[in-house]
């Protein structure tokens, strides 16, 4: 179940986060790109991603 859930342990001040599951296909470049972009987001509290090869 995804959306939005409590956190295990506040962040920022937060108790609850919103959860989402994308699967995409991209190519390697697009994928750091996308890591650089999240890290200034503000209101983005943590990110996974993960490559299968």
């Amino acid at each position: 179940p995804w959306g939005k859930r409590k956190l295990a342990y506040p962040i920022r001040k937060q108790n609850e986060g919103q959860y989402f599951f994308l699967l995409v296909q991209m190519t390697p470049s697009i994928v750091v790109d996308i890591e650089r972009n999240l890290r200034f987001l503000e209101p983005v509290m943590r990110f996974l991603i993960t490559v299968v090869e």
